[in-house]
């Protein structure tokens, strides 16, 4: 279509795109109608204006355009700037060589104290780097017009005229956005083992915003969207038609790369049986009303020294006396895990509590000024069983708070969380009772935890475990309430039949599962990172299609660790100077900051720097794999149930406690309660975790000396089950006619 004056329409506008209405100001503009999805009724793409890169951005966002047209707006978008392609862009950022400082050197030229004009190409290179920097940095793009900035622009490189706001927040906004989903595309296409993560977040705008990511055991994750679920609910319905979007959106939209779907809704997610989490499972011990009083009462201690800034004051100093560098406050939200974090603190400030509180200028006022609370001063100094029943608080739930930050690492797979879980059952079994112990809190923590375990544990997980190379014993136990190969085999057939396979491969997945159980050859052998060694395995899958079973099964992310990030990191994004962002730039600016900080990743990976993240109550590993170690301190006579691994629902970055207000803490029991109503936990007799009554733990320890299970003689007599068929089979027959007992 040709122009009507001013500049020519491009080919790309003119071949997707019908100009409709003139805008009705002085601007010039038309709106356009897009051809792929313009006539559907309350389409966006009935009318846009066409303006910046408003266009093209629709062809990117439309799921009715074709891949090659998308992927056409993305170079149409780079085109207009000329942004770097990825190799070039990345260069810098993935070498292995560390950046050296530029040294003063005596000037022997002009060309020392000369300032050279920048080239086109040297400028469109220093603004998308100074792009970067504000993305990364978290700076609003408002600072670019700071006069400050200028001048010291101005004082390195004065022929550097630096990009304007609208410039910065426009046009290299949209290209570096369409350069990073280029390569976010190009990253997720060859990745065959993809896990979907889902999870709901509320912004400061007080907006319900939904992030997908996908992930990959062993990988960075890739954030594929953020979608506004403002006014609508989060049932299944809506959270499958915002993922198709947003897995359209990065060219993955026939699902074919993705094996696993994980979220922190558990009414959507029932199949995953998500009930609650290791968080709840500590709130439901905390509730116990002896221990709400004690918590309720640390509350009260924080709460008044972190208002009052003499009385704070005065506590640091102290503690610093002491050497004690963790502070009494660190801002999150009211989570259990963060609750027992928050005692933690106050136990570790008992002496510099203890010191201010007998001061007399603490029991009452001197010089017209405020002492310390009385409340306060009696539960410090008068209180009897005060830290007596917080010391017995914290050695209950503590391992429970760590278990949380280890298995959300990005290296963790249902084996890691089981096995923490089996670490949290070991020393739950452990704990005495002394003297001045609550006995009935003792006796209520350890039936809660007999209750909870059994209550989030799936078949998915005990098959999962099963499929280490080094727990397959442990995973099938001669206990008349444990799990048994026919259990395994059963499970595995009702997975395959899910995913289609066809008789004659669910045959030989038996045939490969009883070998495997045996350890027999090809299956003989084991190390502590399972997956590599299932995929390291010198067997073909098609003749033994267990192995790419248990690969796909240990592929599986069993945490929504990388959303909640993504979540606090937007939530560092916005600030009072940045509290009006739509939710289309705030996607946008959180994917870059994730692909950004992917490439740091890789650059600290190639200098064989720390990658991991650590905190006080974190240890993740530099290896990946099973921890052999985290079962090393068990008894000979424990016995467990492989369990669901719990998640938290916040980022796990806490040195210290929250403030946290007496109110939050209402408001979260409540909570608690609330969702306690109506739910219904099976029975435990004759299957108490604590009690030893379900799994022998000597296979367990064989798994922490890195014992690999020897060949066994076959307990099962073989049948010949050549018959061949389709999909149309049923896994109580095939175990029949292979002489197993289908449970």
């Amino acid at each position: 279509m040709a122009a009507i004056g001013g500049r020519p329409v491009a080919s790309f506008v003119d071949a997707n795109f019908t100009r409709c209405d003139k805008v009705l100001n002085k601007s010039g503009r038309y709106y356009w109608k897009c051809n792929f999805c313009g006539n559907e009724d309350g389409s966006k793409g009935a009318s846009i204006q066409g303006r910046d890169n408003s266009l093209p951005k629709h062809i990117i966002d439309c799921a009715a355009a074709p891949s090659e047209i998308r992927q056409e707006a993305r170079t149409f978008i780079m085109g207009k700037t000329r942004l770097l392609t990825q190799s070039s862009v990345t260069t810098d950022v993935t070498t292995s060589e560390a950046i050296a400082p530029i040294r003063k050197r005596k000037k022997e030229t002009l060309d020392g104290f000369v300032d050279y004009p920048l080239t086109k190409e040297q400028t469109e290179e220093a603004n998308s780097r100074l792009l970067q920097w504000f993305i990364h940095a978290n700076i609003p793009f408002l600072a670019v017009n700071d006069d400050f900035f200028h001048y010291f622009l101005n004082a390195i490189r004065p022929s550097y005229e630096s990009p304007s706001r609208y410039v910065l927040s426009h046009n290299l906004l949209d290209s570096e956005a369409v350069r990073v989903q280029q390569e976010d595309i190009d990253r997720l296409k060859p990745r065959k083992k993809l896990t979907l993560l889902l999870d709901g977040w509320e912004d400061l705008l007080k907006r319900s915003l939904y992030g997908s990511v996908a992930v990959e055991v062993n990988h960075h994750p890739v954030v594929l969207a953020l979608q506004d679920m403002t006014g609508s609910r989060g049932t299944a319905e809506n959270l499958v038609t915002i993922s198709q979007k947003a897995m359209t959106k990065m060219e993955i939209g026939d699902g074919k790369n993705l094996i696993a779907v994980t979220t922190d809704n558990p009414t959507v997610m029932q199949a995953f049986r998500r009930k609650l989490h290791l968080n709840t499972l500590i709130g439901d011990i905390v509730a116990y009303p002896e221990m709400k009083k004690i918590i309720t009462k640390t509350t009260r201690v924080v709460s008044f020294f972190n208002s009052s800034h003499y009385w704070g004051g005065q506590l640091n100093n102290e503690a610093k006396k002491l050497d004690i560098k963790q502070r009494l406050k660190q801002n999150c939200e009211s989570r259990f895990y963060a609750l027992i974090l928050h005692c933690m603190s106050v136990k570790s400030h008992k002496n510099p509590l203890y010191h201010i509180c007998i001061r007399p200028d603490a029991q009452r006022k001197t010089n017209n000024q405020s002492p310390v609370a009385p409340d306060v001063v009696d539960i410090v100094l008068h209180e009897r069983n005060y830290w007596k029943r917080l010391e017995q608080l914290i050695k209950t739930t503590k391992f429970l708070v760590d278990a949380l930050g280890n298995i959300e690492s990005r290296q963790a797979s249902l084996a890691d969380c089981m096995l923490e879980l089996i670490r949290c059952a070991k020393q739950m079994s452990q704990l005495k009772c002394d003297d001045d112990d609550d006995l009935g809190f003792w006796m209520h923590a350890k039936s809660v935890f007999n209750k909870r375990f059994h209550a989030i544990n799936t078949d998915c997980h005990s098959l999962a475990l099963f499929l280490h190379p080094m727990c397959r014993k442990l995973a099938i136990t001669q206990a008349a309430s444990g799990r048994s190969l026919e259990f395994m085999i059963k499970e595995a057939l009702d997975v395959a039949k899910r995913w289609k396979w066809d008789k004659v491969k669910a045959m030989k997945l038996i045939e490969d599962m009883r070998a495997y159980n045996l350890s027999r050859a090809p299956f003989a052998g084991g190390q502590a990172d399972g997956l590599a060694w299932w995929e390291n395995l010198p067997i073909s899958a098609d003749t033994h299609p267990l192995k790419p079973f248990a690969v796909t099964i240990l592929s599986i992310v069993p945490h929504a660790g990388d959303v909640e990030r993504l979540f606090s990191d937007l939530g560092s994004t916005q600030s009072p100077r940045r509290c009006n962002l739509s939710v289309d730039t705030f996607e946008t600016l959180g994917k870059i900051w994730a692909n950004l900080r992917y490439h740091l990743h890789v650059r600290n990976v190639t200098a064989g720097k720390q990658t991991l993240r650590r905190h006080a109550h974190m240890h993740t590993r530099a290896a990946p794999g099973i921890n052999l170690e985290v079962v090393k301190d068990l008894g000979d006579n424990f016995t467990w149930t492989p369990p669901l691994s719990a998640l938290s629902e916040e980022d796990l970055a806490l040195a210290g406690p929250e403030s946290i207000s007496l109110d939050d803490i209402d408001a979260e029991f409540a909570a608690l309660e609330a969702q306690k109503e109506g739910e219904w936990l099976d029975s435990v007799d004759g299957k108490e975790v604590l009690e030893g009554n379900y799994y022998s733990f000597e296979e367990l320890e064989r798994v922490d000396k890195g014992i690999v299970p020897k060949v066994m003689e076959d307990e099962v007599a073989a049948v010949d089950h050549g018959a061949r068929g389709d999909n149309a089979w049923d896994a109580g027959d095939l175990m029949s006619s292979s002489g197993l007992a289908c449970p």
